[in-house]
């Protein structure tokens, strides 16, 4: 889904930019675009959000980026001096009691033999799916109850600590 986001993104601007050469690209330009994108509707029919306009400059930004620094196209990235549009804060939303209720259910009914303490872990550690994932046997603490995560979004080294009925499922787990 990313993949297809950002080939339609970049189809975008090969449309609005095909008889420009990268460096004849200018800021100007550039934000003649940022605002054209604010305005017109996207392929669902609505307008784009200012978070999609964000995207879309992200993704042209990155290619002059990979033109300056990796192949020497070109010596700036008009990008970078554009202002880009307020996104707004988004949402923090907590499951129910119910839902968590229906969703551990859900889980434990599962012919996925690993879903139901996967999902534990990450609803009482907030860890992601790919750092729950990765964990192995060698950098878990049962005594101190603790995990080392060393593959972050972030490439941040840090502690897990794992509490709770997340603790008693590894305990019990092969």
């Amino acid at each position: 889904v990313i993949q297809t986001e950002h080939y339609r993104q970049l189809e975008w601007w090969n449309e609005q930019l095909e008889n420009l050469l990268l460096a004849d690209v200018t800021s100007n330009s550039i934000s003649e675009l940022r605002d054209q994108l604010r305005t017109e509707n996207g392929p669902k029919g609505k307008p784009r959000s200012p978070a999609t306009t964000v995207r879309y400059l992200a993704a042209i930004s990155h290619v002059y980026t990979i033109a300056k620094k990796e192949w020497g196209w070109v010596t700036e990235n008009p990008v970078l001096d554009v202002t880009k549009p307020k996104e707004p804060k988004g949402r923090v939303r907590f499951l129910s009691d119910d839902e968590r209720d229906r969703l551990l259910k859900a889980c434990k009914e599962s012919n996925q033999p690993f879903l139901y303490i996967v999902v534990v872990l990450a609803l009482s550690t907030g860890a992601r799916r790919m750092e729950i994932m990765s964990l192995t046997w060698d950098v878990v603490d049962l005594n101190r109850g603790m995990a080392i995560l060393n593959e972050t979004k972030n490439d941040e080294r840090r502690a897990l600590p794992i509490t709770g009925h997340a603790l008693e499922l590894l305990k019990k787990f092969p």
